[in-house]
C-alpha cells in the first residue's frame, strides 16, 4: 500500500473512531438529559398534585381526588399517574412499583423520590409523598416508559453516524485525490529517478521543486545523481587510462616474448636459406636442367613459402589488433600457439601436445589476447624445463565455462613464491629471462574477460595452471565500443 493511501486510510480510522465514541457519549448524555428532565417534571407535577389532592380530599373526599389524579393522567398521554399507599395497604392496585423497602428507607427524609433507571428497568418513576389527617401513607406514583425515548435517541445517534460516515467518504475521495497529488506521485517521480540511476542515467528530476519535505529530498537526489555522475565521469577516465597501460604492458609482454621466439626462429631460417641458396646457385650455374631444375625450384618455393608463414605467424601475434571478441575454438588456439613457440621449444628440446577432451569447446575471447595468455604460459613452462620434457594444453568444456590446464614437468614454483608469481615485475627466472610481466598480464587479462587463473605446483615435479574462461564472455571493459 503508498504511503498516500496508508495515510488517508489511517486518517478516516481515527475519524471514524472519534465519531463513533463521540456518537455513543452524546447518545448516553441525551438519555440522562432526558431522564434528568422527565425527573425534574415530574416532580413539579408531583408538587402541583400533592397541594390539589390535599385540598380535594378535604373539600369533597377520598374518591373525587382519586378521580381527578385519573383526568390529570388522560391528559398527559404516556405518563401514568397512580395513588398508592407507602404503608398498611397490600391491595395491588395500590401497590407501588418499587418494592416498598426501598421506599421507606427514603420516605423520611425526602419529599420526593426519585428512581433511577437502573434501579427500576424500563421506566423512570418519581413518588410524591402525601400526608393526609386520618389515612396511612400514601404517595402519587409518576411513571413514565423509556423504551421509546432510548429508541428515538439511539435513532438520531445513527442518523449522526450515517451523515458522519457519509461526510467521512467524501473526505477521503478528496484527500485519496489529494494524496495522490501531493505525495503519490511526487514519491513516484522519486523511485522512477532511482530506478534510473541504478540503471546509470544520472539527469536530475524533472519534477518541479517544492517547499516541502518531498521537495527537499528530491533536492537531495538531484544532488546526489551530478556526484554520481561526476563519479562515474572520473571512473571512466581512470579505467581509460588503465585499460591502455594495461594494453601498453600486454603489448611490452608480447614484444619480449617475439624477441625470444625470433632468436630461436633465426637459428631455424638458417636450414631453408640453406637450401634455398643451394639450389638456386645450382639453377643459375646450369648444374641441373630440365625436371631436376624444375624440382629444385619447387624446393626452393616451399622453403620460401615455410620461412614466410613462420614471419607471418610471428607478426601476427605481435600486431596488437582490435580488442574484440568473438566465439573461439580454445584447442585452435592452443595449437596456433604451439605452432608459434615451436621453434623455441625444437631448440629447448620440448614437445608441446594439446590434449583437447572435449571436441570444439568454444569460448567467447578476444583472440590476441587469449594467444598471448596461452604463449605466456607455454614459454613459461619451456623455460622451466631446461633438460627438456613435455607440455600438454588440456581442452575441457564444462557447462558454463572452458576449463584450459597448461601443465610442464619443469622445476616447479617454490611455495614462497606461490601467493607472488602474478605480482608486476615479479620473476624467479635469471636476469634477462623474464620482465616479470608475463603472468601478471596474464591475471589481467583472465579478469578482463571474467574468467579465472590458478597454479598449483610442487618443487621437482612440474606446475599446473588452470583458466577458466566463461562461454558468454566476462566484463566488456576492454571493448572499445563501452
Amino acid at each position: 500500500m503508498k504511503i498516500a493511501q496508508r495515510l488517508t486510510a489511517a486518517l478516516v480510522l481515527v475519524v471514524t473512531l472519534t465519531l463513533c465514541i463521540r456518537a455513543f457519549v452524546d447518545m448516553r448524555r441525551a438519555i440522562d438529559r432526558h431522564e434528568e428532565g422527565v425527573h425534574r417534571t415530574q416532580q413539579q407535577l408531583g408538587e402541583v398534585l400533592d397541594v390539589a389532592i390535599r385540598r380535594i380530599w378535604k373539600a369533597e373526599g377520598w374518591e373525587k381526588a382519586l378521580q381527578f389524579l385519573r383526568e390529570v393522567e388522560q391528559k398527559q398521554g404516556d405518563l401514568r399517574i397512580r395513588w398508592v399507599w407507602l404503608d398498611g395497604n397490600e391491595l395491588s392496585d395500590y401497590k407501588p412499583l418499587v418494592p416498598l423497602s426501598s421506599l421507606r428507607k427514603r420516605v423520611r427524609g425526602e419529599s420526593t423520590i426519585a428512581f433511577e433507571r437502573a434501579e427500576l428497568a424500563g421506566y423512570i418513576v418519581t413518588y410524591r409523598p402525601v400526608r393526609l389527617e386520618g389515612l396511612p401513607l400514601g404517595a402519587v406514583e409518576l411513571t413514565r416508559p423509556t423504551a421509546d425515548d432510548e429508541a428515538q435517541i439511539k435513532a438520531e445517534a445513527v442518523r449522526q453516524i450515517i451523515a458522519g460516515l457519509l461526510a467521512i467518504l467524501v473526505y477521503m475521495v478528496i484527500a485519496s485525490i489529494l494524496g495522490r497529488r501531493w505525495i503519490g506521485q511526487p514519491i513516484d517521480a522519486l523511485v522512477a529517478h532511482a530506478r534510473r540511476v541504478a540503471e546509470g542515467d544520472f539527469s536530475s528530476i524533472s519534477e518541479r521543486m517544492r517547499r516541502d519535505d518531498i521537495g527537499r529530498l528530491a533536492g537531495e537526489m538531484n544532488t546526489m545523481s551530478r556526484r554520481l555522475m561526476r563519479a562515474q565521469e572520473r571512473a571512466n577516465k581512470e579505467q581509460k587510462l588503465r585499460i591502455e597501460v594495461q594494453e601498453q604492458l600486454t603489448h611490452a609482454d608480447r614484444l619480449a616474448s617475439v624477441g625470444r621466439i625470433t632468436a630461436a626462429l633465426i637459428h631455424d631460417l638458417g636450414t631453408p636459406l640453406n637450401v634455398i641458396s643451394g639450389r638456386a646457385t645450382m639453377i643459375a650455374e646450369g648444374d641441373v636442367t630440365g625436371e631436376k631444375a624444375q624440382s629444385g625450384a619447387r624446393r626452393i618455393a616451399e622453403q620460401a613459402l615455410r620461412i614466410g608463414e613462420m614471419i607471418r605467424e610471428l607478426l601476427t601475434f605481435a600486431r596488437r589488433g582490435e580488442l574484440r571478441r568473438e566465439p573461439t575454438v580454445v584447442a585452435d588456439l592452443a595449437n596456433e600457439v604451439a605452432k608459434i613457440i615451436q621453434p623455441l621449444s625444437q631448440k629447448a628440446q620440448c614437445k608441446i601436445t594439446v590434449d583437447e577432451v572435449s571436441g570444439g569447446a568454444i569460448a567467447s575471447v578476444n583472440r590476441t589476447q587469449m594467444r598471448q595468455v596461452l604463449m605466456n604460459l607455454v614459454m613459461n613452462g619451456v623455460q622451466a624445463m631446461p633438460d627438456g620434457g613435455t607440455i600438454t594444453v588440456r581442452v575441457e568444456d564444462s557447462d558454463t565455462s572452458v576449463i584450459v590446464d597448461v601443465t610442464d614437468e619443469g622445476t616447479g614454483i617454490p611455495e614462497e613464491a606461490l601467493n607472488l608469481i602474478f605480482e608486476p615485475f615479479y620473476t624467479t627466472k635469471a636476469e634477462g629471462e623474464g620482465t616479470g610481466l608475463g603472468l601478471s598480464v596474464c591475471r589481467s587479462i583472465l579478469e578482463t574477460h571474467g574468467g579465472t587463473i590458478e597454479v598449483t605446483s610442487s618443487p621437482g615435479e612440474g606446475t599446473t595452471f588452470s583458466l577458466r574462461l566463461p562461454k558468454q564472455g566476462g566484463s566488456n571493459e576492454s571493448d572499445p565500443d563501452r
